[in-house]
């Protein structure tokens, strides 16, 4: 329906129903910088905000936020009033779901020596329960979930092993690509599947013996007694 608009270069721009001071739409538009002539910079819409009214009255009837009105697949809420006879609302149904790819990046480690401090503060607790030997089971266990596949590659004169080995090492690998596209995040770290394996058990371990050297969790600064964590563990793993 036409209307008129508000700010439309940047910042909040609006959207009236035509003939009316209801308001149809809010977008959230953002300038983006791109050095090319003559502005170098180009206008993104970011979000918008649709309103939906009922077709015999001024009342709402949904409002839908987008995070790209223009596809509607990006829907990432929606609100359903239910209205009485007087107009008066009686209820609300909400529901929504969004990917925030794209929308927000958040670094964990910087490097791989950050990851294994970062892995020194849960480790022997939250995998093992304090026990070196839960945790040894543990890492064996997945050691050989994880590396099972592309061990399976090696068995010479057994086609039908490495037939299903390769078929596990591709669907192990396929998943990690699926997931990082999605998140859009490189793909290429996703052929690197066993070496990751690995590293994750070894960063567990290493954490694991440094807690117990020192007899306790050592996290910013600060050194957690083992006695301490093992009495108010709140989350144990079987």
């Amino acid at each position: 329906m036409a209307g008129r608009s508000g700010l439309d270069a940047h910042g909040a721009s609006y959207r009236y129903r035509a003939g009316t001071d209801l308001v149809e739409s809010i977008t959230v538009n953002a300038v983006v910088e791109d050095g090319i002539p003559p502005d170098y910079y180009h206008v993104e819409q970011r979000a918008q905000r649709k309103y939906i009214y009922e077709t015999d009255r001024d009342a709402l009837d949904y409002v839908q936020n987008h995070w790209d009105a223009s596809d509607p697949a990006k829907l990432i809420s929606k609100y359903d009033y239910t209205n009485g006879r007087l107009g008066m609302r009686r209820s609300v149904d909400y529901s929504g779901a969004v990917n925030g790819a794209g929308c927000v990046d958040v670094r964990w480690y910087e490097s791989v020596p950050d990851m294994a401090r970062g892995a020194e503060k849960a480790a022997l607790a939250s995998f093992a329960r304090f026990s070196i030997t839960r945790l040894n089971v543990f890492c064996g266990v997945l050691l050989a979930l994880e590396l099972a596949p592309f061990a399976g590659l090696l068995a010479l004169g057994l086609p039908g092993v490495q037939a299903a080995s390769a078929v596990g090492a591709a669907c192990a690998m396929t998943a990690q690509m699926v997931a990082s596209i999605w998140f859009r995040r490189p793909w290429w770290p996703a052929l690197f599947v066993p070496v990751a394996s690995v590293l994750a058990v070894g960063l567990l371990l290493r954490a694991s013996w440094l807690t117990i050297w020192r007899g306790g969790m050592l996290w910013r600064g600060t050194l957690y007694p083992m006695k301490l964590l093992r009495d108010n563990a709140r989350l144990r793993f079987p």
